[in-house]
């Protein structure tokens, strides 16, 4: 049992440190890297809270509102209480802000899921 615990403690660690030696792409060009670990910078144009939703799942659009956004981050709310704060929907709206993690694509655009405040980075 206590090397299962030292193995899932090393790859976190793994997976933590390997963020720090992310590429920086524009939010534009997520769609060319879907599955793959990125650092994705843009300006939030567009925010929903979607409380009808299980979850309540913020969206962020970037670059343009939804449904013109070439990326999109989502915090489920419901999940991550306030690890980002009080009303994401609206602290990040209009911000320049980049996000770090996997590039994943739901219904043909990139996006990423935010599961942990540092996952957005200078």
């Amino acid at each position: 049992m206590n090397m299962k615990i030292l193995f899932i403690s090393f790859m976190l660690f793994l997976s933590q440190h390997s963020y720090s030696e992310v590429e920086k792409i524009s939010a534009i060009y997520a769609n060319k890297y879907i599955g793959e670990v990125k650092v994705v910078c843009g300006k939030v144009k567009g925010t929903y809270l979607n409380r009808k939703s299980r979850g309540d799942p913020v969206y962020l659009n970037f670059q343009k509102d939804y449904p013109l956004a070439p990326f999109t981050a989502i915090i489920w709310t419901e999940y991550t209480g306030d690890e980002f704060g009080a009303k994401p929907e609206k602290r990040f709206l209009n911000k320049k802000i980049c996000i770090k993690g996997l590039i994943e694509e739901y219904n043909g655009k990139p996006q990423i899921v935010l599961r942990y405040a540092n996952q957005i980075v200078d």
